[in-house]
């Protein structure tokens, strides 16, 4: 392919990404495609081969999109397998952030595929926005980090790591679906016993100080016996109190049973908390 053959296959690609559409893009990748991005970020790398580019650099990033991301095209030149495009890419984060970053990438093709990618950027505006690839960014809460790092499988629900610098940390007793005068709400009824185990879980969050968006770790006893799958339950009634974008770490553990034959489940938790 000719320069102007390279030029007008750039420009349809960027055409539909400045719609949120990277089909094309993704398309047009060889195989043993070589992207590298400059900068000296956790981002800085060179992600060799197709299938790294999407595992490894694409699948993160769009797991951190609100909305599909689009990229506009300012200026594309071509000089025979080269393509250089100068843009701008524009997108939120799912933690609410702008991630709004101009670019310089040069591109190689050989017989109208991407072979090579440089990219360009403001890595300080991919640190802010982005984090670290696996991070979950924009946390309330600068005393801790919950994140997923490379090389352990990707979490559902749940974060892998939650790391603590603050001086406040809060261990909640396991909590079971106890009311105020220690009666049992729920007996025999699994979903009512979830849901006020987790109400008297941020009820005792909230006398240290915090909120369940402080909670890093949580710990679920859940009776083997209890019928049907408990596990779909758990999340539903979950989901309404931690933040499903920054969810804690958490270990789940079926057992014979609890203290009390009646107890169903029992969750414990730990939470930083500012202040002290």
């Amino acid at each position: 392919m000719h320069s102007a053959e390279n030029k007008q296959l750039m420009q349809s690609i960027f055409s539909e990404l400045a719609k949120g559409n990277s089909k094309p893009f993704v398309e047009h990748l060889a195989d043993d495609v070589r992207w590298t991005i400059t900068g000296t970020t956790k981002w800085s790398k060179t992600f060799q081969g197709k299938q790294a580019v999407l595992t490894d650099l694409l699948e993160p990033l769009r797991s951190q999109f609100a909305v599909p991301y689009k990229a506009t095209a300012h200026r594309i030149i071509a000089d025979g397998e080269h393509v250089v495009v100068e843009g701008r890419g524009c997108v939120t984060t799912k933690a609410g952030l702008p991630y709004n970053n101009a670019y310089c990438w040069v591109y190689r093709i050989a017989e109208g595929k991407i072979k090579e990618i440089t990219e360009y950027l403001d890595t300080e505006l991919v640190t802010a926005a982005l984090g670290q690839p696996g991070e979950l960014p924009g946390s309330s809460n600068e005393l801790f980090r919950l994140f997923n790092p490379e090389g352990l499988p990707p979490p559902r629900g749940y974060s892998q790591v939650a790391e603590i610098s603050g001086v406040k940390l809060v261990q909640i007793a396991g909590q079971v679906s106890l009311d105020p005068s220690g009666a049992l709400v729920g007996e025999g009824d699994f979903p009512a016993q979830v849901e006020r185990t987790f109400q008297n879980l941020d009820v005792a969050v909230k006398a240290a100080g915090g909120t369940f968006a402080d909670v890093v770790k949580l710990n679920y006893y859940c009776v083997a016996s209890t019928k049907g799958d408990p596990l779909p339950v758990v999340r539903e009634i979950r989901d309404r109190f931690v933040s499903v974008e920054k969810p804690p770490v958490s270990t789940f553990v079926f057992v014979s049973r609890l203290v009390r034959p009646e107890w169903l489940i029992e969750i414990e938790a730990t939470a930083v908390v500012r202040g002290v």
